[in-house]
Order: C-alpha cells, then sequence, then structure tokens
C-alpha cells in the first residue's frame, strides 16, 4: 500500500505513487463532500445546520502538493499541461478533474478499467468518511460502494507487521466500513476488532481516539461509542490539548467525538459552535479536512438517533 506520509514539502519524484495517493485521496474526499446534504452545492436538509465555508486553498497546504511541486499525472513528462489540474483547488473544485488525473477513469468511477490502486488506497485509508454521507441520510452512488468494497477486499487483510495499536485502528477503521457497506447491500469480510483502545491514561487513550474519529456516525455503536459516552470528560481535555497544540487534525477528529456525543444525547462538556468556527479558520483547506468539519457540523446540529448496540461488543 502507498505510503500515507504526505506532508507538505516532503520530496517527490516525478513518478512517485504517494502523488497518486494523495491526489486520490483528496478527490475522493471531495467526491463525499458534494454528497453530503449542505455541502458541495447540495442543498442543505431542512433545519440541518448551515456549513462553514471553505477558506482559499494555498497549493503547499494542501497534502500532497508542495507548492512548486505540483503533482503530475502518471505516466506524464511534467509540462505544465499535464499538472494534475486540481493542485490549486479549494475542496468543492475537486470533483470534475478525476477523469484527467486518472486516464481510463470514468466520472462515476464505473464501468471501465480496474480502479488505480492509488484510488483504492485512498478509498481504503479514508474508510468510514467515504461512506459517511449515507449515515447522514444521503445516499452513497453505487460506483463509489463498488469502489468501497473493492479497495476493503485488497486492503482489508490484517498486517502481520503492525504494532498493536496501530493494528487495532485498522481493524476498527474496517469494522465500520464493513458495517456500512453490509447496510448498503455489500457483503465483504473484516478483521473483528480485539477491543476498544487502551484506557489507561487519558492522553494516551486519546491519541487512538483521535485516529478513530471517522467512527463517530449517528449509525454507528461499538465498544469503542460506549467509552466515548463513558469518558466525554476526557475527550473534551483531549481536545482542548489538541487545539492548544495546534494539532488541527487531531482536534478536529476528537471534535468529531464531542459532535457525536451531542447529536446521540450525550454530555457535551465543550460549547461546539465557537470551537467548530475556530476549526474552520484553522483548517488546511484540503478536502479531506473539509469533509471532516462537515461531518462534524452535521452531527453537532442537535440530538439525533443512533442505533441499538450491535456491534462487536
Amino acid at each position: 500500500m502507498p505510503s500515507t506520509d504526505t506532508s507538505p514539502g516532503t520530496p517527490r519524484r516525478p513518478d512517485d505513487p504517494r502523488r497518486e495517493y494523495a491526489a486520490a485521496t483528496e478527490w475522493l474526499a471531495a467526491k463525499a463532500l458534494d454528497a453530503l446534504p449542505g455541502a458541495g452545492g447540495r442543498p442543505a436538509a431542512p433545519g440541518s445546520p448551515g456549513l462553514p465555508a471553505p477558506g482559499p486553498t494555498d497549493p503547499s497546504s494542501v497534502p500532497g502538493h508542495g507548492g512548486t511541486d505540483t503533482p503530475r499525472s502518471p505516466g506524464h513528462g511534467g509540462s505544465p499541461d499535464d499538472r494534475l489540474p486540481f493542485a490549486g483547488a479549494g475542496p468543492h473544485g475537486l470533483r470534475p478533474f478525476a477523469p484527467h488525473s486518472f486516464p481510463g477513469l470514468s466520472p462515476e468511477l464505473g464501468g471501465g478499467p480496474p480502479a488505480p490502486r492509488a484510488l483504492l488506497a485512498a478509498a481504503h485509508v479514508l474508510g468510514p468518511d467515504l461512506l459517511a454521507p449515507a449515515a447522514h441520510g444521503a445516499p452513497v452512488d453505487p460506483a463509489t460502494l463498488a469502489l468501497a468494497a473493492e479497495a476493503q477486499r485488497v486492503f482489508g487483510a490484517a498486517d502481520p507487521a503492525a504494532a498493536p495499536a496501530a493494528a487495532l485502528v485498522r481493524a476498527w477503521h474496517g469494522w465500520a466500513t464493513a458495517e456500512l457497506l453490509t447496510r448498503a447491500g455489500h457483503s465483504v469480510s473484516t478483521v473483528p476488532p480485539a477491543g476498544p483502545p487502551d484506557e489507561a491514561g487519558w492522553q494516551r487513550w486519546a491519541q487512538p481516539m483521535a485516529q478513530l474519529g471517522p467512527l463517530a456516525l449517528p449509525t454507528l455503536d461499538s465498544q469503542v461509542h460506549r467509552l466515548a459516552r463513558r469518558r466525554a470528560l476526557d475527550l473534551a481535555r483531549a481536545t482542548t490539548r489538541a487545539v492548544l497544540r495546534r494539532d488541527h487534525r487531531a482536534a478536529l477528529r476528537l471534535t468529531r467525538w464531542l459532535a457525536w456525543l451531542a447529536a446521540t444525547g450525550g454530555p457535551t462538556p465543550l460549547d461546539l459552535p465557537p470551537l467548530l468556527a475556530h476549526l474552520a479558520r484553522t483548517g488546511d483547506g484540503s478536502a479531506r479536512s473539509a469533509l471532516d468539519l462537515a461531518l462534524t457540523t452535521h452531527l453537532a446540529a442537535g440530538p439525533g438517533r443512533s442505533t441499538p448496540p450491535d456491534g462487536p461488543r
């Protein structure tokens, strides 16, 4: 699987597959954002919250897009016309460019040759986020469901070389993706999670909980969700710490858990509107962060309904 190190400024060879992976991740995140009610140009459902407008995108701030080190389409020599066209696009402007960026790929992700491996890797890493619109009442198109199912088949097996903590996070992501796919009519296999993250110490516990932020969906419930309900104050502490440390990704993922608590009638130790406003101002401008923020904003709108505990216990 391609490396997930897509930090800005990391040197890239013109044929580095990480370029394709970073571009694929951004495009799929923008596609999920576009499908979410109230985002991506779709009208919001009555009573749903307004979403913060994304700020201008600095190409050097988009993961995998290093300013002058602009990603280029696979197999091209690097002339200006061959650059991936969405290197400087905001999150709402990425969707039309996939056919150019991934030759042979149809706009609807189906009916053509097998999906590029970079696209499958991106779908696997996004996991529940790619299917999250369905948990918020929006349809996910069949081609995206098929892509997510194929990504789960290709990359879903346990990695024997992974550290225990990383393996646990991967297993929970796989469970959530498989659960959402099964509800949509796709039967997929996954590695059963061994249990929730280690509860020893709130700082240590918060790290995997931030990584498991994509599980914070109104239609999912599991050991991880029940632990989040019991440790709402620790989630608030960890969120505050991440904000003060300017760890935007961790702060946003932890805020998703707090918003999930609000959506499911649980305690909310922090005032979410100003927190979300701060996170909207300090984001990196990427489509993935915009999707995180949009999902969190939807959850924070108010009490919703979570399914009965039917996941791993």
